[in-house]
């Protein structure tokens, strides 16, 4: 079966009578963009379809993201008189910690976790324990990146490092604005 998704900016039903039956009808407004993914999916029916309502959650925005990365940088020269990448991914980690942001918890081997890496913003280790065939498993904590932040979770974040950048006596008028504008 194939999967097929399309984004709806407005979703209506209605009802119409068949044989003296009365079927219901669920129509979608799409984007005229979207009508390709439309007009691919009803190709590829083949008896009944599958539907799930899923709420759309808006991505965190480029303006956003520009703004994290550039308030990093001002927090990480101000605390360290630097930005290094591993300066920056401390604070990024330690700043989603304070936001609350959502991890996921493996234990695995070194050798994995560093794969690990590829798909996680952060892997953090958090322990390890050693297995009764002598090997050892370590406990990491898994932070996705902001990119795939909803716009809430984004939210909470720059709020975070809004907070810290004042506190450090950053300025932080402009990239404000840009951050009031962007959600």
């Amino acid at each position: 079966m194939k999967k097929h998704e399309f984004i709806a900016s407005s979703c209506f039903t209605y009802t119409t009578k068949e044989a003296d039956k009365l079927i219901k009808h669920v129509a979608f407004k799409v984007h005229p963009n979207h009508a390709y993914y439309i007009d691919s999916m009803m190709s590829d029916v083949e008896g009944d379809l599958k539907v799930t309502f899923i709420t759309n959650k808006e991505q965190r925005s480029i303006k956003q993201n520009r703004m994290l990365w550039s308030l990093l940088s001002d927090i990480s020269d101000e605390i360290n008189g630097s930005h290094t990448e591993s300066e920056l991914l401390t604070l990024y980690t330690d700043f989603i910690k304070e936001a609350n942001i959502s991890f996921d918890y493996v234990a695995t081997t070194p050798d994995i976790a560093e794969k690990l890496k590829e798909t996680y913003r952060a892997v953090v280790s958090v322990g390890a324990v050693n297995l009764d065939n002598g090997k050892q498993l370590t406990s990491y904590k898994l932070y996705r990146g902001s990119s795939q932040f909803d716009v809430a979770e984004m939210t909470r974040f720059i709020d975070v490092i809004l907070r810290h950048a004042s506190e450090l006596g950053i300025d932080t008028l402009d990239t404000r604005g840009l951050y009031e504008h962007s959600i």
